[in-house]
């Protein structure tokens, strides 16, 4: 079964993908990091790379709620029972609307 996600890349557009509902296909999505999710309203969460601090990863998204998370992450749903599934059309807008990508400032070199 196909997870409709928001992709959010460092430097990147959002963008809409389908992925697999697969551990190894969310860590795939992040970079391969630990999988960490974070509720962004209602039934929505934001999945992330729980050690991108630690990994030094570059500036993402920002939220209201949260503020800055680094490193590639996407936003889902869950449904009543916390399984995830794919975000409505509505859930996207939504999403578009909460979600702000930054752009990464560039590293200095020391």
């Amino acid at each position: 079964m196909a997870l409709r996600i928001v992709v959010f890349e460092p430097g990147l557009a959002p963008r809409l993908t389908e992925i697999d509902k697969t551990l190894e296909a969310m860590r795939a999505v992040i970079g391969g990091g630990w999988v960490a999710s974070a509720r962004l309203f209602g039934s929505i969460w934001i999945y992330h790379d729980d050690d991108g601090l630690l990994r030094n990863l570059p500036p993402c998204v920002r939220s209201e709620r949260y503020g800055v998370m680094v490193g590639p992450c996407f936003a889902l749903a869950l449904d009543d029972e916390g399984d995830e599934r794919s975000l409505t059309d509505d859930e996207i807008a939504e999403v578009l609307r909460v979600v702000e990508p930054v752009e990464a400032r560039p590293k200095v070199e020391a």
